[in-house]
């Protein structure tokens, strides 16, 4: 009489797979196993009993034996990023697991306006929602509605105009006008007195005043005091800058001069 043994093989995990080789075997005969993920799927190993022999492809059947062959449903990364001269933002990015449903939106600042999506998987996000399958990215292009905030420091005065004596005080005001198409926020007007040329990044500044918002096509004065310590005659610079999320369709011509005669 020949034996008969029994090969059982499960699944399990987050995935799923097809396994092969399962069945009933006389003594001393191979058995053949395999597991194959599914789509979305990825195998990790064998685990049981037998583990080791099934993990081989081949198992001796000298006894009933079992293995479960584990499998983990893949993870998928959906990348959103934004690019343009304006702003908004961006929602649906994150992880996902194979199949699910990823549903991605964007919305524009104010003074911008969304103009498309594009990338290796434009056509999935333009489409608004889409399977994910595989890793994604998209670039959302944001543009302003209206021409950059362009601020131009008009003229520049100081009070007194002329120091009759050294550690007088000045104070230094300028005008500056907002040339461009959309406002300016929180830009920083920076003086500098005794330079002979525009400043350039570095240059210490002497003092400052902020401006905390200038409309298009409107104009604003903003003041700041210095101490002289030498005679002679002085050029003092003021400059004006908008870090804010609306840029300067001109950064060069937003500074000015004057001289200051100091006795």
């Amino acid at each position: 009489v020949i034996n008969t043994y029994t090969l059982t093989l499960d699944t399990a995990g987050t995935g799923s797979g097809k396994v092969s080789g399962s069945g009933t075997y006389n003594d001393g005969q191979t058995a053949l196993v395999s597991a194959t993920a599914n789509p979305g799927s990825t195998f990790d190993s064998w685990t049981g009993h037998d583990a080791a022999e099934c993990a081989t492809g081949k198992v001796l059947m000298n006894a009933d034996k079992s293995c479960t062959a584990n499998f983990t449903i893949n993870t998928y990364t959906l990348t959103l990023i934004t690019t343009g001269t304006g702003s908004g933002s961006v929602t649906g990015a994150g992880t996902y697991t194979y199949s699910e449903s990823a549903t991605v939106g964007a919305t524009p600042d104010s003074g911008s306006i969304f103009t498309g999506w594009s990338g290796p998987d434009a056509d999935a996000c333009g489409s608004g929602t889409f399977t994910m399958d595989s890793d994604k990215s998209c670039t959302a292009t944001f543009d302003l509605t209206a021409a950059p905030a362009d601020l131009v420091v008009s003229s520049v005065t100081t009070t007194p105009a002329r120091v009759a004596y050294v550690g007088d005080q000045v104070t230094i005001t300028a005008t500056i006008a907002n040339n461009g198409g959309t406002a300016a926020s929180n830009f920083e007007v920076d003086f500098y007195k005794n330079l002979s040329r525009p400043p350039v990044a570095g240059t210490p500044v002497d003092a400052s005043c902020t401006v905390s918002s200038l409309d298009p096509g409107a104009k604003t004065t903003c003041s700041g005091t210095v101490t002289y310590a030498t005679t002679g005659t002085k050029v003092i610079w003021a400059w004006a800058d908008a870090p804010n999320a609306v840029p300067e369709s001109n950064d060069g011509n937003n500074s000015s001069h004057v001289g200051l005669s100091i006795r």
